[in-house]
């Protein structure tokens, strides 16, 4: 179960960039993560297609895919895309 109101949520990135169905726009053709084959091949292009969209940018040019993010960098990813899939 998760907790809300902790202050990381226990929630893998590949988990909250999986695929939705929504088209994103291609923003940005940047350089691919430095850990990039760390990243399951079931995320990758996910990964790949919010990194494009500006939602999501990692860490000092890493993804970290087996890191937790905060509350707070959930919800800048989530309202980054909720704006871009409207």
């Amino acid at each position: 179960m998760v907790d809300l109101f902790a202050k990381k949520i226990r929630m893998p990135h590949t988990n909250f960039t999986s695929k939705t169905g929504i088209i994103l726009p291609s923003a940005n053709e940047t350089a691919p993560f430095v850990d990039q084959a760390s990243i399951s091949g079931w995320a990758a292009d996910s990964i790949t297609a919010l990194q494009r969209a500006d939602i999501i940018s990692g860490w000092n040019n890493k993804f970290l895919p087996g890191s937790s993010i905060t509350r707070a960098e959930a919800a800048v990813n989530l309202a980054k895309f909720i704006k871009l899939s409207k």
